[in-house]
C-alpha cells in the first residue's frame, strides 16, 4: 500500500478484514528494530485505506497491527505486549479509538495461554509439529516448497523489491550530491560577497537565483 506519490509504501505479510475490524500480520524473523514506530506506521496506512473521501470518522473500523515474533522484542520474558491507548492520569479510562498493537514472542511459548497458541509458536520457533493446525501449516510449506509457479513469484516479488531499493539508494545519492553542490554554491558566493562582488554578478556566477543572494547571504 502508497497512499500518496511521495509517501512510504508498505507491503504487508497478511492483510484481512471483516464487517467491524482489520488485521494485519507480520511474521517477524529477522531485525526486530523500530518495530513500534513501524506499528504506528502502518496503523496510520490501515486508516487511511480504510477511510474514503466523506466518510464519518465512526465508520472507521478496529484495526489490529500483530507482529509475530521469534524473540522478544521488549527483553520483558513475557509471551504477549498487548497495547491500547490509555490515559497515563488515569489508566482505568481508555481511549477507545480501536487500535491495538500486539507482539507474540515465540521464545516464551511455554507462557502462552492455550494449548493451540502454545503448540503455533512452539512450531514457529522451530520446533516439530506437535497438533493438527502446525502439521497442517507444515504440509502447507512442503507443497509451497516445490511449486514452481510459487517460486517464480516469489522470485519476481524478491526482484521487485531489489529493483526499489535500488531506486531508492540511487535517488539518495542524487539528492545527497545536488545537496553538496547547492551547498558549495552557497560558500563561493560567500566569499564572493565578502570581496564585494555585486550581488548580480555572484548570481551569475553562482547560478544561484538572485533572490537567495539578497535574502539569505546578505
Amino acid at each position: 500500500m502508497q497512499e500518496t506519490v511521495g509517501s512510504k509504501g508498505v507491503r504487508f505479510d497478511i492483510y484481512t478484514k471483516d464487517d467491524k475490524r482489520v488485521f494485519d500480520i507480520e511474521v517477524q524473523t529477522t531485525s526486530q528494530k523500530n518495530l513500534p514506530k513501524r506499528s504506528r506506521y502502518y496503523q496510520s496506512v490501515i486508516d487511511l485505506d480504510n477511510l474514503s473521501h466523506g466518510e464519518k470518522y465512526s465508520q472507521l473500523k478496529d484495526t489490529y497491527v500483530i507482529f509475530l515474533c521469534l524473540s522478544d522484542p521488549f527483553s520483558e520474558n513475557l509471551p504477549v505486549y498487548f497495547f491500547e491507548n490509555i490515559c497515563r492520569t488515569d489508566n482505568k479510562i481508555k481511549l477507545n479509538d480501536g487500535t491495538y498493537k500486539v507482539f507474540f514472542n515465540a521464545s516464551e511459548y511455554a507462557k502462552m495461554e492455550n494449548d493451540e497458541e502454545k503448540n503455533f509458536f512452539k512450531f514457529l520457533a522451530g520446533h516439530k509439529a506437535e497438533n493438527a493446525l502446525t502439521k497442517s501449516i507444515e504440509e502447507k510449506v512442503i507443497i509451497a516448497r516445490k511449486n514452481m509457479e510459487w517460486k517464480k513469484l516469489y522470485m519476481t516479488w524478491q526482484q521487485t523489491i531489489d529493483e526499489e531499493k535500488d531506486i531508492a539508494f540511487e535517488e539518495g545519492v542524487r539528492q545527497g550530491m545536488e545537496r553538496g553542490l547547492y551547498e558549495a554554491r552557497i560558500e563561493n558566493a560567500k566569499a564572493m560577497l565578502a570581496d564585494g562582488m555585486e550581488p548580480n554578478l555572484v548570481a551569475k556566477y553562482t547560478g544561484l537565483p538572485i533572490e537567495t543572494i539578497e535574502s539569505e547571504l546578505n
